[in-house]
């Protein structure tokens, strides 16, 4: 990557990789390339997909690049089985997660979401908060569920 970041930089030219994308991306923030940078984000917008959307979120929010953080948002919010179906799933951050299921806004099963979500088994505070708002005290048996044992 830093051999096409150089590239780019004496000859104006680059040819973007799915693979390296994001390492070219935080030579051009470390760097302060603007240019380079818009480039970058405009071939990373073209490649989103179910596989790679959850990292380029989490690399995108991390540089506050808000329009791009909305774009993955909306495509894990429009394409969410897929999304859960994916490898990068137990990459979403837990904030990330929980914003979606507070929101209501993932388009799946429960079952399939509680299955996927097997990295956060141990953070059951984090299912507490998730889920506080949409258990009724009224459903003893969830009620029970939520609060034994810990």
């Amino acid at each position: 990557p830093f051999l096409m970041f150089l590239e780019f930089v004496y000859k104006d030219e680059i040819v973007f990789d799915p693979d390296t994308i994001l390492e070219i991306i935080n030579l051009a923030v470390k760097y302060q390339m603007q240019n380079l940078v818009d480039r970058c984000c405009a071939y990373a917008l073209g490649i989103i997909d179910s596989e790679n959307v959850v990292t380029l979120f989490n690399h995108f929010k991390m540089w506050n690049f808000e329009d791009l953080v909305v774009e993955c948002r909306d495509y894990i919010w429009i394409n969410s089985e897929k999304v859960i179906a994916s490898s990068q799933f137990q990459e979403m951050s837990e904030d990330l997660l929980l914003e979606f299921v507070q929101d209501d806004c993932i388009e799946c099963t429960e079952e399939n979401l509680f299955k996927k979500t097997g990295c956060f088994e141990q953070k059951s505070d984090f299912w507490k908060i998730a889920f506080f708002d949409q258990i009724s005290l009224d459903d003893q048996s969830i009620h029970r569920d939520n609060s034994s044992g810990e």
